[in-house]
């Protein structure tokens, strides 16, 4: 398990990577220990902080935080290039706000972008960010919480 050092480090390294990026695309691959998906798209980042050995993500215009907990083996590791991990759990891309911006400023009106085809195709790689959630025993998970004052009162 990892320790408080460890997870300031883990909160340090995650700050200022992911904060004002928007979340466009989750995936799971482990229900047991991930979130439900389709609470997280299209919220922005607004700080990444830690709570115990709890890193927590909160989000502009919600009370909603994602909250990560690395158990014994739990790593948060970005994109690295390779299209297979093992182990891996969770899977969330982050897209810059500059890139959001772009993006909508060059459609007509009442168009819409799907930014997780731009991934797949490689045309916006440089603005993208994913983030690995890998844990090899399933002793770690990853949750959103409602409620931060009420989950840790």
């Amino acid at each position: 398990m990892p320790e408080l050092p460890e997870v300031e480090t883990i909160v340090r390294e995650l700050g200022p990577k992911l904060q004002e990026k928007k979340i466009i695309s989750v995936q799971i691959f482990c229900p047991r220990i991930c979130v439900d998906k389709g609470k997280l798209t299209d919220l922005k980042v607004k700080s990444v902080f830690r709570r115990g050995k709890y890193v927590l993500i909160s989000f502009y215009n919600t009370k909603m935080h994602l909250m990560a907990h690395m158990g014994m083996t739990g790593k948060l590791i970005f994109h690295t290039g390779q299209k297979e991990r093992k182990h891996l759990r969770c899977s969330i891309d982050f897209i810059s706000a500059a890139a959001v911006n772009s993006a909508a400023s060059s459609t007509c009106a009442g168009d819409s972008v799907d930014f997780g085809a731009e991934i797949l195709q490689g045309n916006s790689v440089d603005t993208v960010t994913r983030l690995y959630f890998v844990d090899q025993r399933k002793f770690g998970r990853m949750e959103i919480i409602d409620d931060f004052d009420t989950y840790f009162s």
